[in-house]
């Protein structure tokens, strides 16, 4: 009997699975606390404008407030607030939701795919943030600290570990981070940009993720429907 090698499903983490502004917010208000109140307000501002989607340059959130502190806040720093952001994330006072359906989607392709999530959060913060989302069944593995975007095609070949790229569907809002890797790996991907005129290439694309359950569930019972 030929066994079947199963597709992977590989999901990014704030942004796709976990939504909500709260964490990158909180990152901005620690990363700038001390500073002067015209250089906070300046870098809060431009986290704003961002996430309203201005095309600053910015892959994403927290890369925004990474540059608009750096001039005035060390690396050390940064890294500091960031890790405050994670921990308050963990005790659950900042406000996140999973996309409708997620746990259904999750539940309905499990033993057809693996479900993996990889990020380049920490471990902190996340798995709370899963259980109190319920989302922590719906994942066979995951991979936290990942460094993309350079860190991501190591972990696709090891989820792959030999088997065609065209069987890994890579998803996620940050198109350097999450699409750009997998498209040069060979990869079917899947982009959730936040803004509609983004159109960077990428095999599936919608504004929300649940707008691509049906195609996501169609790619897992045959992967050939995507050309790679």
């Amino acid at each position: 009997m030929v066994l079947r090698v199963l597709p992977v499903l590989v999901f990014d983490f704030d942004g796709t699975v976990c939504l909500g502004d709260g964490p990158v917010r909180a990152y901005a208000e620690e990363a700038v606390r001390g500073l002067a109140d015209d250089v906070a307000a300046a870098v809060l501002d431009g986290l704003t404008r961002h996430l309203a989607g201005a095309a600053d340059g910015h892959p994403d959130g927290y890369s925004a407030v990474a540059a608009l502190a750096a001039p005035h806040v060390s690396p050390d720093d940064l890294q500091k607030a960031y890790t405050v952001s994670r921990e308050q994330l963990a005790t659950g006072t900042l406000e996140v939701t999973a996309p409708a359906g997620l746990a259904g989607f999750l539940e309905g392709v499990g033993g057809r795919a693996r479900r993996v999530l990889v990020t380049n959060a920490p471990r902190t913060g996340l798995v709370e943030t899963l259980d109190a989302l319920g989302l922590t069944a719906g994942f066979d593995a995951i991979h936290t600290d990942a460094g993309k975007p350079a860190g991501l095609p190591p972990v696709l070949a090891e989820l792959l570990a030999g088997a065609p790229p065209a069987l890994l569907m890579s998803i996620g809002d940050v198109w350097a981070n999450d699409i750009d890797p997998a498209l040069r790996a060979g990869c079917a991907t899947a982009y959730l940009p936040r803004d509609p005129a983004d159109d960077r290439p990428a095999h599936l694309r919608a504004r929300h993720l649940p707008e691509l359950y049906p195609a996501l569930d169609a790619w897992v019972t045959d992967p050939s429907t995507l050309e790679t």
